[in-house]
């Protein structure tokens, strides 16, 4: 399933490939790359919003090559939207008495070899899913008959599509126990019973997905560290820059807008600003009613709002009202009752009301919502409030109409 770059991109790579060469020598100062044999799974995000193979191959040629030297196996997975390219290499020792030299130049060349391959890689399919490319690679490792199984991952870690997508749900603003957990109950973790996962890159992006909040890419890493401990791994994060070129034509992966919190807004910055979350702390409302619980304090949180839309009369917003889940209901009518409550608010402020839109989204499923109930079944209060908010959303932003065709 693989298909042919061009020349310039081979190039490219065997030349980071040569620079790796001349930095090993069969000794290595990189504690994470395992001195016996082993199987090594590599899951390589060579898709839309990651950068590609740069100078960050070194690490996944260290360990390429520590393989090929110890004649083990080294294996891959592409991740995209529905994983399904992978291939393993396995190295047979040679019958010959052969000096450690010689080992050490067939290492080389079988690496450089698999790195060389991996050049003409990248995704098949639209968007990205990283949990099920973990779950493929490590059913590779658990076929394999060797002792020793490390994975290295060489992706964002952010999801576009499955069980953990953040278009459908602000899955990085969760309890990431409570992920975990979910995942744990409809059997959805990945086997890593005895796996240590090695990640490159976690967090970093590029093409058109903005730069994740630091708050965010903390959630990412705790996320992912809950989820591979309680599948049975280990994993260590390597915080090192990955700015690669990206490959040509790869399929269309959309891009996250991550919501800013309200504090601290100034009107004269909000144009570079597609999301504004007001929770309970800025935007409160009385239990079950669509008033103000705070109006002063409302009032403040909402002016610069305000102070945009009047100066910037060409611009529109959509307000999204969401709930936390308690009861049977859905929330979608007291939640649009009290995006109504702020635009009327904002009109009151001189803004014109045909620059505001209104959706109420209540607990169903979106892309600010956050699981607010444990495993148990039981009502996480932390998480629940987070759900009581109130979202500015640019109109002409993809979030806005991916939430009015809701």
């Amino acid at each position: 399933m693989k298909k042919t770059i061009s020349l310039i991109a081979i190039i490219a790579l065997a030349a980071t490939s040569l620079c790796c060469l001349s930095a090993c020598d069969g000794k290595h100062s990189n504690p994470s790359v395992p001195a016996e044999s082993s199987a090594e799974s590599i899951v390589l995000g060579i898709h839309n919003n990651f950068p590609g193979l740069g100078m960050n191959a070194q690490a996944i040629y260290d360990r390429t090559y520590n393989v090929c030297l110890n004649y083990g196996e080294v294996s891959y997975v592409v991740v995209e939207g529905e994983p399904s390219q992978t291939k393993t290499f396995s190295i047979s020792k040679s019958d010959k008495d052969i000096s450690k030299t010689k080992e050490k130049e067939l290492a080389k060349r079988n690496a450089n070899s698999i790195m060389q391959g991996f050049a003409s890689l990248k995704a098949l399919t639209p968007e990205v899913d990283t949990l099920s490319s973990i779950k493929l690679s490590a059913n590779i490792l658990k076929a394999s008959s060797l002792n020793r199984k490390n994975m290295l991952i060489y992706d964002s870690g952010l999801c576009t599509t499955g069980l953990l997508s953040q278009l459908t749900s602000n899955i990085l603003a969760t309890d990431p126990v409570i992920v975990a957990d979910k995942l744990e109950s409809i059997h959805a973790l990945p086997n890593l019973e005895g796996i240590n996962v090695y990640w490159v890159g976690i967090g970093c992006v590029s093409g058109d997905q903005q730069k994740i909040p630091d708050s965010y890419i903390y959630n990412l890493k705790a996320m992912w560290t809950e989820i591979i401990v309680r599948a049975g791994g280990t994993v260590t994060f390597d915080s090192t820059p990955v700015t690669g070129k990206q490959a040509d034509n790869l399929p269309h992966v959309t891009p996250v807008e991550f919501p800013q919190d309200s504090l601290r807004l100034d009107s004269d910055s909000l144009s570079n600003i597609s999301v504004i979350s007001f929770k309970e702390d800025t935007v409160k409302f009385v239990g079950n009613k669509a008033i103000f619980a705070d109006p002063a304090s409302a009032e403040e949180a909402l002016e610069p709002i305000g102070e945009y839309l009047k100066a910037n009369p060409a611009k529109k917003i959509l307000i999204a009202g969401t709930t936390a889940k308690v009861g049977s209901g859905d929330g979608t009518e007291l939640s649009f009752m009290r995006t109504q409550t702020v635009k009327n608010l904002l009109v009151e402020k001189g803004v014109s009301p045909s620059q505001i839109e209104c959706v109420g989204l209540g607990c169903t499923d979106n892309c600010f919502r956050v699981e607010d109930h444990n495993a148990d079944g039981s009502l996480n209060e932390e998480m629940a409030a987070q759900n009581r908010a109130i979202y500015i959303v640019l109109a002409d932003s993809s979030t806005a109409e991916s939430l009015k065709s809701m």
